[in-house]
């Protein structure tokens, strides 16, 4: 095919769907009879990112005359704060109920943000970038969406925020309660919200947290003016001797898959199948007296002993007492109580050296470097 005319509709519309819709318009619409049929095709579906429009007026130009004949069939949609304010004026009658991703960048509205959702009945992932902000209601839409099961297909939830305060925790789930479809979840809450969230999300495969509260840091710069009251510190302070902002109270937070972090608990676990899958691939390589290079440096401690006890340019080695010392570390952390290890030895910067004395040798290293991605990754071939 050597022109763009010859393709057969079919194609064409495949080939547009790869475009986003404002650029394919501005490209293609009044091109010829051929061409607007196409974009007007109800098995077209189209992509929309605002972002992608120069300038306000061509946003209302483009709201006006073309998403209202495309909203039916329009699979994902971005959009930023003030392009959502200026297409709410002209969205009366407009559904989306082919919408899967829907995008929602920098807006102040929540009363805006609602209402668009409720034209998304089939939505499959939502993304709330930086909606919130101090006395708005976001949050109503949150607990409205974990606990209240507002959008029933959705499976991927994002909310990133900035000014996260308050708790959207509610009670333990009950008989009469709903439950969410949510698979995947990212967001900023409170440690209270957590044991709620997972029992209203039963078909939870990752929860990605950053729990910080804002109140506590408050809570810390009053104790400190006590403190000085009191004369157990020295002041006063012009301000406190920290960026409230930058105070994180103790949560928990959940990996998955590989290690999980509990900072209630003070201890960092692994999950029991993959405690078992290390153990297993560790004793195999224990009662190996060779084995290749690839192999090793999957279970080696860190890359400054892999240079010494590995031959430059051999792809098999000898396991020898040097080479079988990392192996024998690593079979003992999953070999502890549920693969625990507690968190004050993992709890240092990248600076500070933990010395860890086992059977009688002395091993330095940073621990974090271990057991965050070292553990999930032993025994991995890719």
């Amino acid at each position: 095919m050597s022109r763009l005319e010859d393709l057969s509709d079919d194609i064409l519309m495949e080939c547009l769907e790869l475009l986003d819709v404002f650029q394919v318009f501005v490209s293609f619409f009044h091109l010829n009879q051929r061409f607007d049929q196409i974009l007007t095709d109800e098995r077209l579906l189209p992509t929309f990112d605002s972002n992608n429009v120069s300038s306000n007026g061509q946003f209302v130009k483009f709201s006006i005359s073309v998403l209202p004949t495309i909203c039916q069939n329009l699979t994902s949609l971005a959009l930023i704060g003030g392009h959502l304010t200026q297409y709410s004026s002209n969205w009366s009658n407009d559904m989306f109920p082919s919408l899967k991703c829907l995008t929602i960048v920098g807006s102040s509205r929540p009363d805006l943000i609602t209402v668009l959702l409720l034209k998304c009945s089939n939505l499959f992932k939502l993304r709330l970038d930086t909606c919130d902000y101090p006395g708005n209601k976001i949050d109503n839409i949150v607990s409205a969406i974990i606990y209240d099961n507002w959008l029933p297909s959705l499976k991927i939830f994002e909310m990133i925020t900035q000014y996260r305060l308050n708790s959207f925790s509610k009670p333990e789930i009950t008989n009469n309660q709903t439950t969410n479809s949510l698979e995947h979840v990212k967001l900023k809450c409170t440690a209270l919200d957590l044991n709620s969230i997972i029992q209203h999300s039963p078909q939870l495969k990752t929860l990605t947290v950053n729990c910080k509260n804002n109140r506590s840091a408050r809570v810390v710069e009053d104790l400190i003016k006590k403190d000085e009251k009191q004369d157990y510190t020295t002041g006063p302070f012009v301000k406190p001797p920290f960026d409230t902002y930058r105070i994180s109270p103790i949560g928990v937070a959940y990996e998955d898959p590989g290690v999980i972090i509990d900072s209630q608990l003070m201890m960092v676990r692994l999950p029991e199948d993959e405690r078992v899958r290390v153990l297993e691939i560790v004793h195999s390589y224990l009662n190996e007296k060779r084995c290749t290079k690839h192999e090793l440096l999957s279970i080696i401690a860190y890359l400054g002993h892999a240079s010494r006890v590995i031959s430059p340019l051999h792809y098999s080695v000898s396991l020898s007492i040097a080479c079988r010392l990392d192996p024998l570390i690593w079979a003992w952390i999953p070999s502890c109580e549920l693969g625990m290890v507690c968190l004050p030895l993992i709890s240092v910067t990248w600076t500070q050296l933990v010395t860890f004395t086992l059977i009688s040798v002395r091993w330095n290293c940073s621990l974090t470097q271990l057991v965050q991605p070292a553990l999930g990754a032993i025994g991995r071939t890719n």
